[in-house]
């Protein structure tokens, strides 16, 4: 979908974001490829990636740990790891 390439993908602009950011990946199940994720945190200066096995819908099936990963992400705890 040429959409998503453009949407998320856009590396130039990635570095522009100025603000932290938490990206939330679903592992393998997800339909959104993980290397991207990874890719797109790299690129973002205070970029930090979290990955929960759970497919594309996180935190629908993994409510409670999506929430953990943002509330510690939020007081400043969450560094990039896998829950």
């Amino acid at each position: 979908m040429a959409w998503k390439s453009r949407w998320c993908w856009d590396r130039p602009r990635l570095g522009r974001i100025t603000a932290p950011t938490l990206l939330i990946g679903g592992g393998p199940d997800s339909q959104v490829r993980q290397d991207k994720l990874a890719d797109a945190a790299s690129r973002i200066p205070r970029g930090q990636l979290v990955t929960i096995p759970a497919g594309h819908y996180v935190h629908n099936n993994r409510p409670a740990r999506f929430t953990t990963a943002v509330l510690d992400w939020l007081r400043g705890a969450g560094r990039c790891r896998r829950l």
